[in-house]
């Protein structure tokens, strides 16, 4: 008498012709930022990966940084960043007519000047 194991693979080795495994492989964007190693654990985290399969941006979309400040001479940040086209640069003047002087990237309300760069 067969064993329940060996009953199971006899119905199954006389249905089953071919079993192959099925592999599932996804290309994964990856940022030429050489820090992109040191900080690929927090990237996966949230899912940034996935995230930049579906995007990577658009010049569309504009994104407000409520921090410390921008770091608008990073090589990542600077091709991309807003430009307030409405001033001229640094004349002292408001040109835009929004109440800030020369405000050509945003403004860091907390100090209350136009240049965006961290204080710390």
């Amino acid at each position: 008498m067969l064993s329940m194991k060996n009953q199971i693979k006899t119905i199954l080795t006389s249905i089953i012709v071919i079993l192959l495994p099925t592999v599932v492989f996804s290309a994964i964007t990856v940022p030429n930022d050489k820090h992109y190693k040191e900080q690929e654990e927090y990237f996966s985290q949230i899912n940034l990966q996935e995230a930049w399969n579906i995007t990577t941006g658009s010049k569309d979309v504009v994104i407000a940084v409520i921090d410390s400040g921008v770091d608008i001479d990073h090589p990542d940040i600077m091709q991309n960043m807003w430009f307030n086209k409405g001033e001229k640069a640094l004349n002292g003047i408001d040109d835009d007519n929004n109440g800030y002087v020369d405000d050509l990237n945003g403004w860091d309300f907390l100090i209350d000047s136009s240049d965006p760069h961290p204080k710390f």
